[in-house]
């Protein structure tokens, strides 16, 4: 896992570009207005069934 760093302009852009093409990173932070574009393209996934697993 690689940690990238940059001004919130350029992740939103960036995290676009990488879900548009199926790449989106595996973790990621997002903002309120964030969060409703990517559920939109049905990017987040539904962790629940792996929660308390190790």
């Amino acid at each position: 896992m690689g940690t990238e760093y940059s001004g919130y302009d350029a992740y939103s852009q960036k995290l676009s570009t990488r879900v548009a093409g199926g790449a989106e990173p595996d973790l990621l932070h997002l903002d309120q207005a964030t969060i409703g574009e990517c559920a939109g393209r049905n990017v987040p996934a539904d962790l629940g069934e792996h929660a308390g697993k190790a």
